[in-house]
């Protein structure tokens, strides 16, 4: 079985743990779409 190349990520970001709060789950899509340095904050 093959995936389309589009289909794949461009990038994997490997984090701790998830966010549990709405403020947090902003806060890493934030950093995903590269508008925050780090993910410390979330």
């Amino acid at each position: 079985m093959q995936v389309a190349r589009h289909k794949l990520p461009e990038d994997l970001l490997i984090v701790d743990e998830l966010p549990l709060t709405k403020v947090g789950r902003k806060r890493l899509r934030d950093v995903v779409r590269g508008k925050a340095d780090s993910v410390e904050a979330v």
